[in-house]
């Protein structure tokens, strides 16, 4: 197995995503009506990930959201 090693100083900003590589996956795809006004949209949800870190921020631990909205969105219109 290939093993990659890098070095993130304290002052780096990176999005980094834990998984096992044995167990890592997709789930059954679902909608969720969850949008303004009771839209709905499509989401697939992963397993064998454990943590995603962005911007420094735990954002999801073992499948649950941790509350916090670090980083933004990118938009092809925002180039």
């Amino acid at each position: 197995m290939r093993r990659w090693l890098c070095d993130l100083s304290a002052r780096s900003v990176a999005d980094l995503t834990l998984f096992d590589p044995d167990t890592v996956d997709a789930k059954d795809p679902e909608y969720v009506w969850d949008l303004p006004g009771g839209g709905k949209r499509f989401v697939a949800k992963a397993k064998g990930i454990k943590t995603t870190v962005v911007s420094g921020q735990i954002l999801y631990q073992d499948g649950e959201h941790q509350g916090g909205l670090p980083g933004k969105v990118l938009r092809s219109y925002d180039a």
